[in-house]
């Protein structure tokens, strides 16, 4: 009788959610966002001010007013000055108001069309029966590891405020840009593509000449002219909800220096869209440089120009830099892809390069965000391993990839794919053949010699087909620009 009942109760909910979802569309203020419960001290309201002012920017039509109550003050409070920890706001924050009384917020809350439920209690048992009455709910409680603050702050616009149409025109775009990109780098004509993480090995960059592959680098690299200088790669990739998008000084720094690549070098970023989107909405002025991928392929992805799709995987090397590598090229080389170093600090779960990394601001990170370390350290490393390996081996077995690490690397599944030096690694200054590097090159030449100098014969054929894509070598190339 029980269960009958309680099945009873939850019939009932449907036919009120439906019998309210339509009107209430009709009377909800759209690009309305309101905060639930009321701030009871200047210290919350501050906390979460800085994140709406950052995770909610004006949007016409989509996010025009944010709405925090207080309850600590009658009348206007005011938050208090901005963490040290968090990244300056954007310069218009006009739209996040700050407001009084907890009556004031209930009859704004029944407009919104959007929830954030900054502080768990008894109302959360409430939550499941508003989202059915057509309320938009997301946690954003930053003491509650279950609530994943971090990204559902980092999704809200995407996820909670962007209708579908707008959406599809937004990836349908980034796939004819994506498109337009791979067949320039196609007609570069290179047979081998190389993924660079950020891990220590990514120092010895130096003894390497990248000329001959297509180049993927990641994250915080983005700060080392130097590396950029020397590898000139052609896809930057970063989708961490931390780290890229998210509050704290650090990711302030990332995405300052991004622009600058941006602006400067001839690369684009490739990011998830779930999250990369609010990116662009800050920075307008490099959105032409930007390509999002919706992250819904369940597994691994070898062809990006087949099915434009990211994988629903841990890490940027299998969500992004090795499904576009496959894209490429048959021939995948790896260096700073380095897992958890045994001789240095893995301050921060990894070891990093010492330009990969702002070490001093990683601190500011956790400090905006702190449950995400304790959720990342709860068997992201094992699922990580997992998936990594299952992607080389199919890789290799299904689509005929060879992956090379330059490094040696502590991940199991690339301990037998490093490419050894010939003789020792004692000797950096030799050639890639053992005798001295030429003037002006790299100790180990290209990375085809540096196979070749292994005895890894480097994998025959031509460059993956891309359409659209003609060599540069080709007689139809220079046809093709009047030549």
């Amino acid at each position: 009788m029980l269960e009958k009942g309680r099945g009873a109760l939850v019939v009932l909910a449907d036919v009120l959610a439906r019998w309210i979802r339509a009107p209430r569309e009709r009377w909800s203020i759209p690009g309305t966002v309101c905060y639930f419960p009321t701030f009871p001290s200047r210290e919350d309201l501050t906390n979460h001010y800085y994140r709406a002012c950052w995770y909610a920017p004006r949007i016409a039509g989509r996010c025009d007013q944010v709405f925090l109550f207080q309850s600590f003050e009658r009348g206007q409070a005011r938050p208090g000055p901005r963490p040290a920890h968090m990244g300056a706001p954007p310069p218009d924050t006009s739209h996040i108001m700050v407001r009084a009384g907890r009556l004031a917020n209930l009859r704004t809350l029944v407009r919104c069309r959007v929830i954030l439920i900054w502080r768990g209690g008894w109302w959360s048992r409430l939550l499941r029966v508003a989202d059915r009455l057509g309320f938009g709910i997301v946690n954003v409680d930053t003491d509650d590891p279950r609530a994943i603050e971090y990204g559902n702050y980092c999704s809200l616009i995407w996820k909670q405020l962007l209708p579908a149409v707008e959406k599809h025109a937004v990836l349908a775009e980034s796939r004819r840009r994506f498109r337009e990109v791979a067949a320039r780098v196609a007609r570069r004509g290179a047979r081998r593509a190389c993924v660079l993480g950020t891990g220590p090995s990514l120092e010895e960059a130096y003894e390497f000449d990248f000329s001959d592959a297509v180049i993927i680098v990641c994250n915080s690299s983005v700060q080392d002219a130097r590396l950029l200088n020397h590898v000139r790669p052609a896809f930057v990739v970063a989708a961490d909800v931390v780290s890229h998008f998210g509050v704290s000084r650090y990711a302030h720094k990332f995405r300052e220096d991004l622009v600058r690549v941006l602006r400067e070098r001839d690369v684009v970023f490739v990011t998830v869209a779930t999250f990369g989107y609010l990116f662009v909405l800050h920075h307008p002025e490099v959105a032409d440089r930007v390509i999002f991928v919706n992250q819904t392929w369940k597994g691994a992805n070898y062809d990006l120009l087949e099915d434009f799709r990211a994988a629903r995987l841990d890490s940027i090397m299998n969500i992004l830099m090795l499904p576009l590598a496959a894209t490429f090229a048959r021939e995948i080389h790896l260096l700073g892809c380095d897992g958890k170093s045994a001789d240095r600090s893995n301050e921060d779960f990894w070891a990093h390069a010492a330009g990969a990394q702002y070490h001093d601001l990683v601190v500011t990170g956790h400090l905006c965000h702190p449950t995400f370390d304790g959720n990342r350290r709860r068997g992201t490393y094992e699922r990580y391993r997992r998936s990594i390996e299952e992607t080389i081996r199919t890789g290799e077995r299904k689509h005929g990839i060879v992956y090379r690490c330059l490094r040696p690397s502590s991940i199991p599944i690339f301990r037998n794919r490093y490419l050894a030096a010939e003789g020792s690694d004692r000797d950096r200054s030799r050639g890639p053949r053992g005798g001295p590097a030429p003037a002006g090159r790299s100790p180990r030449g290209t990375l085809a010699e540096a196979a070749g100098a292994c005895g890894n014969a480097p994998v025959e054929g031509p460059a993956r087909r891309v359409d659209g894509a003609v060599p540069e070598t080709s007689g139809k190339a220079r046809e093709t620009r009047g030549e």
